[in-house]
């Protein structure tokens, strides 16, 4: 019986630690455009799309929870009348940026973990056209953040 019990007791910690140590608290940074005069208005339209589909595909993913303001975070955030007494610190960070000349963009995710260094614990990149269809800057996007977690 005593076997048993310690047997369940630590699966109970196993589990337990496990469950408490995959939940990631993930703040997605405001993106960085940087782009000649061609691109310029074609990346207006990014900076909010950028984060809500970074936050897509963490959620999809199931990689953590978004902290920060998206539109499907809205209840979660500073705006909310139910927001917890205290709004919770990110354990990472994912940081992005593109930047454009001659209407060829490169976009950069940064997964981020030590606030301290700023160094990035992952990062991916790839080359696209400004005018991309929405479509393929989103699958960019979901490519990347898979990336950022090597799923």
């Amino acid at each position: 019986a005593l076997t048993v019990i310690l047997l369940a007791a630590l699966v109970w910690a196993w589990w337990s630690g496990a469950v408490v140590n995959s939940t990631r608290d993930i703040e997605i940074m405001e993106p960085e455009l940087v782009a000649d005069d061609a691109t310029q208005s074609v990346l207006r339209v990014y900076p909010h799309a950028i984060r809500t589909a970074i936050a897509t595909g963490v959620r999809e993913e199931s990689i953590g929870v978004v902290l920060g303001a998206t539109d499907n975070d809205i209840k979660h955030t500073a705006l909310s009348a139910s927001l917890p007494s205290q709004v919770p610190v990110a354990d990472e960070r994912i940081m992005s940026r593109i930047e454009c000349r001659s209407q060829l963009c490169l976009l950069r995710l940064q997964r981020v973990m030590d606030n301290a260094s700023e160094q990035p614990a992952t990062s991916f990149q790839v080359a696209m056209f400004a005018d991309a269809s929405p479509e393929s800057w989103h699958t960019a996007i979901k490519q990347g953040v898979r990336a950022l977690y090597a799923l």
